[in-house]
């Protein structure tokens, strides 16, 4: 049974990072959806490939969603923290 296909993971991931979330986190978020949330009965796999698209006005990496320094924007640290609760939780139960 597929509990993601590959458009509704996409817009899952898509929807993680405009929210400022790092890869990990958006993969561990993924993780903990399939498994605890939609059920997943076999392996999960998360593969995900940031093109670092930039912006319409080719901003690179403040049009992805980091400072000029690469810092991450406001509340993304605490919502990575979230996820790896989340994903350790998952891993001891």
């Amino acid at each position: 049974m597929q509990v993601f296909d590959a458009q509704d993971a996409a817009e899952f991931a898509a929807r993680a990072m405009a929210e400022g979330r790092r890869a990990k986190a958006v993969t561990n978020r993924l993780i903990h959806e399939a498994v605890r949330e939609r059920r997943a009965k076999d392996n999960v796999t998360v593969m995900l490939i940031d093109f670092g698209r930039t912006g319409e006005a080719g901003e690179g990496a403040a049009a992805a969603g980091e400072g000029a320094a690469g810092e991450q924007p406001a509340g993304a640290a605490a919502a990575d923290e979230e996820a790896q609760r989340a994903l350790a939780a998952d891993c001891n139960t």
